[in-house]
Formats: C-alpha cells, sequence, structure tokens
C-alpha cells in the first residue's frame, strides 16, 4: 500500500511542478545585502539586509522532488533599530479565530519578482484610520544589484514609493 501511495504522491507532484513555475526561475535573494544607493536614501531605511529563505525538498516517502518556497525572513538593520520579517508564501488568509497581532504579511513571485506585502489595520477595526499597506518589489537589476522598489499606501489614498539599490556582499 505505500508504495502505491509514493506513486500517487509522486504523480501529483510531477502534475503539479509542470504546470507550476519551476522554482530555477526564481531569484535567490538569501545572503547579506549592503545598501548602494547613489542619492541619499530616507533616515529610516535598512542599510543591511539579511535574507533566508525556507524551502523545503524532499516528499513524503523522502524522494526528491522540486524545490517549494515555504517562507523568508529579513533582518533589515537601520540606523536606529533592526527587525526581523517573516513573509509566508501562499498566504492569503483563512485563519479562524481572533488575530492575534494587527499584521498580515504575504509574499508572492510575479515571474522574477518578488512581492512582499505587510498591511496593518488599526486593532480597533480594519476600517479606521490608522490602516496602511507597504508593498516591496524584489528583482535583481542588470549589474547584479538587488532593487527594492517600496510603495506605502495609507488609508487616505497617499502613496510614497521609494527605490534603492543593494549590493551582495561576499
Amino acid at each position: 500500500m505505500r508504495g502505491v501511495y509514493c506513486i500517487v504522491t509522486s504523480i501529483a507532484i510531477v502534475l503539479v511542478a509542470t504546470l507550476a513555475s519551476p522554482m530555477q526561475a526564481h531569484p535567490d535573494f538569501s545572503g547579506r545585502w549592503t545598501l548602494d544607493a547613489p542619492s541619499p536614501a530616507p533616515a529610516d531605511v535598512a542599510r543591511v539586509l539579511v535574507v533566508d529563505r525556507q524551502v523545503q525538498r524532499p516528499n513524503v516517502c523522502g524522494e526528491t522532488r522540486p524545490l517549494v518556497h515555504l517562507h523568508i525572513s529579513i533582518r533589515r538593520e537601520g540606523p536606529s533599530a533592526t527587525t526581523l520579517d517573516t513573509y509566508r508564501f501562499g498566504m492569503t488568509g483563512g485563519l479562524v479565530g481572533p488575530r492575534i497581532d494587527s499584521d498580515d504579511k504575504r509574499a508572492a513571485w510575479r515571474g522574477d519578482t518578488l512581492t512582499l506585502l505587510t498591511r496593518r489595520d488599526d486593532p480597533q477595526g480594519p476600517h479606521t484610520t490608522d490602516r496602511w499597506e507597504r508593498r516591496e518589489s524584489w528583482s535583481i537589476a542588470r549589474d547584479g544589484r538587488l532593487r527594492v522598489e517600496i510603495v506605502i499606501g495609507a488609508h487616505d489614498g497617499a502613496q510614497q514609493t521609494t527605490v534603492l539599490l543593494y549590493r551582495r556582499e561576499k
């Protein structure tokens, strides 16, 4: 019976891997990146990004399968503070019960661009004035630098866009 289960599981994985975009097409942002901006960056921007991604390799039968992104963690080292954010791939809600925090963090691939989305609502409710959204689009520029475009939108419709370039440390 176990052999049949492994065969069925393997066929399902091959079908999903064939239909889904292969992970090899996605850039690897893992590692340490240092801000490399020709113009002065805003004071609150992280000077260093340390990126760690978790991927899953073997299937339930112990066989190798295409890599699947589980989550990506980013440590942002700024002039006044260091933060750690974890974004989960494929998580779009569906939680049962009350939310413990007011942040919603998601990650998704759009071609070779990684999109990180953070939404924050006031604990009093999602339609209050303290709601905002931060969308980061990460891609590799032609010169090999990490290009991070940050768009911050507020509840009142105002948006602020910042583009930063980071160089990978060796």
